[in-house]
């Protein structure tokens, strides 16, 4: 019932070459990015808008090196996470070809398992033609059949209460680069009840177990830290929007630490994440958490759903 609430989405591949405009520094830039393409207009109109909203990963031909690379502040990783959004509108020429322009924005960033992390952003304007093997359609009718065997199901749809508990693991580095890796450890529990058949809202706590902030926080202050197991922890409370797709679920989430013994990073931090529900209550998720827009680190976990 999901496809038809938003529009029957389609998923794809892409794969992209970018030319950053430096390739002394930065050479090419590599992304391979799984899609999902959200209409925004309906297929019986000759203007088709769509956003299509990609994430996988990216590849930096020239990352940064302490000798031979050091300018290149933007990535210290070859393999980085790749996310690309994508605004288009699409105008039928023939049957088959359609004129195509929209903006877009591309982004690369390896979450902070290694320094430097400034990431490298993409912003752009397209304009091209869009072809299919077969005719477009043009009507709503390849839907219809679909949207009324699902309409009864989506009519029985209620709100309904999820609570979800997990546990999560990442990498990080600090300044200087090429410096030591850090283990993070973070438990995580979150409510959320269903808003309308797309969104859910709700919020939740963090504990995390960070080993790079006792390291630091005696960095910051020049003093040594005798208390690294204290100054480690970082409790935090957050709320929480998002959309659930299936199996699929998003999310954003903003919060406030309770516990935080390294201030520089701020006491807000955000959360994107993606879940992914099996059978039996069992899902997977990738987070990426971040302080006012900088990565913090990208998370891995597991858990369970009520």
């Amino acid at each position: 019932s999901w496809h038809s609430e938003y529009g029957r989405p389609s998923i794809g591949l892409s794969y992209r070459i970018s030319d950053f405009g430096n390739r002394e520094l930065i050479g090419l830039g590599h992304s391979v990015v799984m899609m999902a393409r959200f209409p925004l207009s309906p297929r019986s109109e000759k203007w088709q808008s769509s956003v299509d909203v990609g994430y996988g990963l990216g590849f930096i031909e020239k990352p940064f090196d302490v000798e031979s690379n050091y300018k290149n502040l933007a990535t210290g990783s070859v393999v980085n996470a790749a996310f690309s959004l994508t605004l288009t509108s699409s105008y039928p020429l023939t049957n088959k070809l359609r004129l195509l322009g929209g903006i877009d924005f591309l982004h690369f960033s390896n979450g902070s398992a290694k320094k430097p992390n400034l990431g490298v952003n993409v912003p752009g304007l397209l304009l091209g033609f869009n072809y299919r093997l077969e005719s477009f359609k043009g009507s709503n009718t390849e839907t219809s059949d679909d949207q009324k065997n699902t309409s009864n199901e989506q009519e029985g749809e209620l709100t309904y209460n999820r609570t979800r508990i997990y546990a999560a693991f990442g990498v990080k580095e600090i300044y200087p680069p090429n410096d030591k890796t850090y283990l993070i450890y973070a438990l995580n529990a979150q409510h959320h009840f269903t808003y309308r058949k797309k969104g859910l809202l709700g919020g939740g706590t963090d504990l995390i177990h960070d080993g790079s902030l006792p390291a630091k926080l005696s960095r910051e202050s020049g003093k040594p830290n005798n208390n690294t197991f204290h100054s480690s922890f970082r409790c935090g409370v957050f709320g929480s929007a998002g959309l659930q797709m299936g199996s699929w679920s998003a999310y954003l989430q903003t919060g406030a630490y309770l516990i935080n013994p390294v201030k520089s990073d701020g006491d807000v931090y955000t959360r994107m994440a993606l879940h992914y529900q099996f059978r039996q209550g069992l899902f997977v998720c990738m987070n990426l958490k971040s302080h006012f827009g900088k990565a913090d680190y990208i998370e891995w976990g597991a858990g369970y759903s009520f």
